[in-house]
């Protein structure tokens, strides 16, 4: 009764992530070299920025299409399900993470060093947990390797609830401190914020359903659930993506902007002088 469903919303996923992975490469083509006549080079096509928000919505993708394959190659694609949610988690921290340090620097220092070094760090629980995920898919009546699974992804999944956390509350904080308080912020760490709180929010549901698809009994159910965490996924990064938009669009404004201002006390320099 489900199966529908969950092919339906894994289709969905896999389409978003695709389209999303595209654009993004062309958008940082066409506004990011040819409009400011700044020659192309795979060097600076592959700036921390530019990979991670590629490479998120590619492992988001992956993730999709290995929900919608079926029984033959069952173990295998859920031995890279877990290397794509795995990479996709080091993708959406590390660039929330590049994005938003210097918030979490000016809203919660107390919490700054630690969150660093965790970041520094990721890599390791992250590849602990594919193995583990690994373990699991091919040996599943394993109690150990059962016990490893959930052991780690429990471990890291309250981490990740922590970090999140923070994030979350530094985002917030940044908004109402510009707001209430009228703190003086720029336009690029107000859409962080935004387009942060965002993608945190998704990340706590998709952490919930996540639990429920371990909890429940029903196979038909639990596959449906992992649809929707594709789903969700596709949407965090979607918001991720829209967030590189706005901040290139603001930056190229902003220079404009400046351009006309230099040009408009110029012309008005030389009124004032005379000939």
């Amino acid at each position: 009764m489900l199966i529908l469903p969950s092919i339906i919303l894994c289709s969905i996923a896999t389409s978003l992530s695709l389209f999303l992975m595209f654009y993004i490469i062309y958008f940082i083509v066409v506004h990011e070299f040819l409009l400011v006549s700044k020659d192309f080079s795979l060097k600076a096509m592959a700036s921390l920025f530019h990979v991670l928000i590629i490479t998120g919505n590619f492992s988001s993708a992956g993730f999709s299409i290995t929900m919608e394959v079926d029984s033959p190659l069952q173990k295998a694609m859920g031995v890279i399900a877990g290397f794509t949610v795995a990479l996709s988690e080091y993708c959406y921290l590390r660039y929330t993470w590049a994005r938003g340090s210097d918030i979490v620097r000016r809203q919660f220092k107390f919490a700054f060093s630690g969150m660093s070094l965790f970041v520094k760090l990721m890599p390791i629980p992250l590849i602990t947990e594919c193995v583990a995920t690994a373990l699991h898919t091919l040996e599943p009546d394993s109690t150990v390797y059962t016990l490893i699974y959930f052991g780690i992804h429990s471990v890291l999944g309250a981490v990740i609830i922590a970090f999140d956390s923070i994030m979350l509350s530094s985002f917030i904080q940044c908004l109402r401190n510009t707001h209430m308080e009228e703190e003086a912020a720029s336009k690029d760490l107000l859409m962080i914020s935004w387009y942060g709180i965002g993608s945190t929010l998704l990340c706590f549901a998709m952490i919930a359903v996540f639990v429920g698809a371990g909890i429940v009994v029903s196979l038909e159910v639990s596959n449906f659930l992992f649809s929707v965490i594709a789903v969700l996924m596709s949407l965090v990064f979607f918001m991720l993506t829209m967030m590189k938009i706005r901040i290139i669009h603001q930056s190229r404004g902003s220079t404009a902007q400046s351009i006309s201002i230099s040009i408009t006390k110029q012309v008005s320099s030389r009124t004032y002088n005379g000939p």
